[in-house]
């Protein structure tokens, strides 16, 4: 099978996944190819007809389902009277958008104090600290200096 026998296949099962095996169904585009590649190839006549297969079992068993007149008649009452609602304005539906991001906010904002309270040296008391003549001096040689090292 040369590449575009591969690539008229390939075409060939997409077309009949998306439209069926009637060939009415299938875009004008697309009929006049693919017509040409069902006269030439078996392969592609047995795809055919695995798809008409398919459509005839479909047809088969599908039934359409329709509900009693009382079912929508209680759906459309129902949805009036949805409808002619009045509008309640309150505080509580003026925030209600609001709401969700600010917890989200209150949230980030709990967990930065906590994550900040617990890390370390955030609590240190300067008086432990000692500091030692190598850190007040300017540099590694003032120090060794000013304790008689030459």
């Amino acid at each position: 099978m040369t590449h575009n026998q591969a690539t008229n296949m390939n075409r060939l099962k997409t077309v009949l996944e998306a439209y069926g095996a009637s060939e009415v169904a299938w875009p004008a585009s697309e009929r006049e190819n693919l017509k040409d590649l069902l006269i030439q190839s078996e392969d592609a006549q047995v795809l055919l007809k695995q798809a008409q297969i398919l459509d005839q079992l479909i047809d088969s068993k599908s039934t359409n389902l329709t509900a009693p007149s009382s079912l929508i008649g209680a759906i459309m009452e129902d949805a009036e009277s949805q409808l002619r609602l009045p509008v309640k304005w309150s505080l509580r539906a003026f925030l209600r958008p609001f709401l969700k991001p600010a917890s989200g906010l209150f949230a980030a904002a709990c967990l930065g104090v906590l994550i900040g309270f617990s890390s370390p040296n955030l609590l240190v008391s300067y008086e432990d600290v000692n500091f030692d003549d190598l850190s007040v001096s300017d540099t590694v040689l003032e120090w060794e200096l000013g304790n008689g090292n030459t």
